[in-house]
């Protein structure tokens, strides 16, 4: 009872929390996964991993609708399972799948979901995004054959996953597209910014404004990105022999980043150049910098390589790389259409705005 109960413990994101619960349920009843009542309270929140005040509207929701029969201190009980549909002719279903949560992939993510929502639409597709945090795991195949089985999609859009995922999909032979870098060996289609050509792009910046102390502030998620973007910097790097140059690896969490930021700044050779390659931490980065008077651009030139909102309203403004997530997602649902395109493999390039946060390296 409860494998079944995890099984069904995949979430679209486009709906409320309380709404997975309820759909995770309706479709386990439809199933006859139980027969007179539901487990108890306890029993499905733990293995949901949600509040009791989240189960309890759940089942409410089913209440209204029918199913079940809520009486408090009792299990609910199943009323009555409305037939599944039989006979209908389907439209060609494509599920978005990634192992993390969308307030850590941020803005990007969800401006690249709903762009593929309105294009697969347009395009007769049936379209959903599933998380699993399972697929973290060092061997996701048999999580990956209970989801592949549970959603039975057409073609599948991976994103943000790591190489044991990706090379399951391609041993099995699933129609997928990646969205983002893939790793060596994976010939999967993918679409991704250019990010070995951004990064040495960016690092040339600092070399051609005579810095030579340079540090990169990067999230370690083992992602195929993080491999082409360290590509690009080691090869500006290489154009200048007496660079030194810092890869400062991180989690994201602010406290984090600013204690390494402390111990970075109190050596006799701290950098003159911080390249960024999370909007997020570039927030946290610039601000510190600021509070410990830590003057930028005079001091600290500073460049993101990922473009958010927020950075609009920081003073002085970031030199960034604008990316176009709606970009990605049109280059994505042709690849679903047609993989042989531009042979597989989309590289983007984002607009650069210079901002206010760079300046000739002080002699």
């Amino acid at each position: 009872m409860q494998k079944a109960l995890r099984k069904n413990a995949l979430s679209p994101w486009k709906k409320t929390l309380e709404e997975q619960v309820a759909e995770s349920l309706r479709n386990l009843i439809q199933k006859k996964a139980f027969e007179k009542y539901l487990p108890t309270e306890r029993t499905l929140g733990e293995t949901l991993d949600v509040s009791r005040p989240v189960l309890r509207r759940a089942l409410h929701r089913l209440h209204d609708e029918g199913l079940v029969r809520v009486v408090r201190g009792h299990p609910a009980q199943i009323l009555n399972a409305p037939p599944r549909k039989t006979g209908a002719v389907s439209s060609p279903r494509v599920v978005m799948l990634c192992s993390q949560p969308p307030w850590i992939l941020g803005k990007c993510f969800l401006m690249i979901v709903n762009e593929a929502r309105r294009k697969l639409h347009e395009r007769g597709y049936g379209f959903e995004e599933v998380m699993d945090l399972r697929l973290q795991y060092k061997r996701p195949e048999k999580v990956l054959t209970q989801v592949v089985q549970h959603h039975a999609a057409d073609y599948w859009i991976l994103y943000s996953l790591t190489y044991p995922v990706l090379n399951w999909f391609q041993q099995k032979g699933i129609p997928a597209v990646v969205m983002g870098s893939t790793f060596e060996g994976i010939k999967l289609p993918s679409v991704d910014d250019d990010l070995h050509a951004i990064t040495r792009h960016a690092v040339g910046m600092f070399l051609g404004l005579g810095h030579r102390r340079i540090a990169c502030f990067a999230r370690q998620f083992g992602a195929a990105g993080e491999i082409e973007a360290e590509r690009g910097i080691k090869e500006a790097c290489q154009t200048a022999p007496d660079v030194i140059f810092r890869r400062i690896l991180h989690s994201g969490d602010p406290d984090q980043i600013r204690f390494q930021l402390r111990a970075l700044f109190s050596k006799p050779s701290k950098p003159t150049a911080i390249l960024v390659t999370n909007g997020m931490d570039a927030l946290v980065i610039e601000t510190y910098l600021l509070a410990c008077q830590i003057k930028i651009p005079a001091e600290v030139s500073l460049i993101s390589l990922s473009s958010e909102d927020f950075l609009s309203c920081i003073t002085p403004l970031p030199a960034q790389y604008k990316i176009d997530p709606p970009k990605h997602a049109r280059w994505g649902c042709s690849l679903i259409q047609n993989p042989l395109v531009r042979g597989g493999r989309v590289r983007l390039l984002p607009a650069f705005f210079r901002g206010k946060t760079l300046s000739r390296a002080a002699r």
